[in-house]
């Protein structure tokens, strides 16, 4: 050990005044101690992190619910609906000449329904003359939904469409509770229906006429087969479905998905139909 003389105050080599130098450590405990300390330093900011995830995580969903405010309470009515597009029978207006429509689907596709119900929108097609729409209607609990009214609406009116009538000349009549619009009339009308099922466009599906108001609960459904009808226009419409529950009621939108059906006369266009392969003019 060394002394050295200053201006009176003794220094002892290897030592700060305070305490032991970090040199006088054991290079082995050093690193141990480095350890440690990456240790909790490492388990400290997973932690962090999985906070941070968390809270980062929920946060749209925060911004969301400050954005929309409350929650909307939950309708009792809840109603599915199907436009109907049949394999065999159903027409469409096409707008197009007959050589540019291509070839339709198979009717021995085991799926022939759901492609001729794709098939003619897809080429801008409308349904010929009629629509006709499934709606089932219930309520979400026991407490009874009384449908009070049901309102079509044209959303659109031009002249019938120019092109292709096309048709799969197969299968027969529809039978069902039905409800009958003409979109020709503006405001259009309910002019026919069906308190009980009846043969949609036999002689007597205009004997019953469909009534409202009337009750569904969530065992008691109904089914009613909505048919838009023209023979002057192309139309696109919708209907507005009104109903009451104890102290609540409204009114529901009944279209294709977000959109309006598409119906069209039929008299500016020329009818054809597929066989052996190709497209046949009809008289």
């Amino acid at each position: 050990m060394t002394l050295r003389k200053g201006s009176g105050t003794r220094h002892v080599a290897g030592r700060r005044r305070g305490g032991a130098s970090l040199d006088a450590v054991p290079a082995s405990k050093r690193a141990s101690l480095k350890s440690v300390w990456k240790w909790f330093a490492g388990v400290a900011a997973a932690a962090l992190a999985t906070v941070l995830v968390g809270w980062l995580g929920d946060a749209p969903g925060m911004v969301k619910d400050l954005l929309d405010g409350p929650t909307a309470p939950v309708k009792p009515i809840l109603l599915s609906i199907k436009r109907e597009a049949y394999g065999c029978g159903t027409r469409y207006v096409i707008p197009k000449p007959v050589g540019e429509i291509g070839v339709p689907p198979s009717r021995d596709s085991p799926t022939l329904s759901e492609e001729w119900a794709a098939w003619g929108p897809r080429l801008g097609g409308a349904d010929a003359f009629r629509t006709q729409v499934t709606v089932v209607i219930k309520s979400r609990t026991p407490q009874p939904v009384i449908v009070t009214s049901l309102e079509p609406v044209v959303t659109s009116r031009k002249p019938p469409m120019r092109g292709t009538l096309v048709t799969n000349q197969c299968g027969g009549a529809v039978e069902a509770r039905y409800a009958l619009a003409d979109l020709d009339q503006n405001p259009p009308k309910i002019v026919a229906g069906s308190e009980k099922p009846a043969i949609v466009g036999g002689n007597e599906w205009r004997a019953s006429p469909l009534r409202f108001p009337y009750k569904v609960t969530d065992t008691e459904t109904e089914t009613l087969l909505l048919v838009g009808q023209t023979e002057n226009c192309e139309c696109m419409w919708e209907a507005k479905l009104s109903w009451s529950s104890g102290e609540a009621s409204g009114t529901e939108t009944i279209d294709f998905g977000g959109k309006p059906f598409h119906t069209s006369a039929i008299s500016a266009a020329a009818a054809a139909t597929y066989e052996g392969g190709r497209w046949v003019q009809l008289p």
